[in-house]
């Protein structure tokens, strides 16, 4: 995970483990300009991408929704923060 990013912060740790697979990905070498790259797999796909200057634009490559993200507690490290951090966004910006 790239220390100070967004999922960084999230995340609370240097690695997660998570439920992705590469059949489309996206490569550190064909990153638009303005986004940073939080993450990257052991294989050097990115698994996070994130736009700095917004307040919230994170994107991840694995699938945090799926019941064994919140099933596996190896796994819920991926998801949960995750999600509490987005809704935390959102209230923050009057959503609810």
């Amino acid at each position: 995970m790239t220390a100070g990013s967004r999922l960084a912060s999230i995340a609370g740790r240097a690695t997660l483990r998570v439920n992705s697979l590469h059949h489309q990905a996206v490569e550190t070498a064909r990153v638009a300009p303005g986004l940073l790259v939080a993450a990257v797999a052991p294989d050097g796909v990115v698994e996070a991408l994130e736009v700095p200057a917004h307040p919230w634009a994170l994107g991840v490559q694995w699938h945090p929704e799926r019941a064994e993200m919140a099933a596996d507690p190896a796994l819920a490290v991926g998801a949960v923060p995750l999600f509490e951090a987005f809704v935390a966004a959102c209230r923050a910006r009057g959503g609810g």
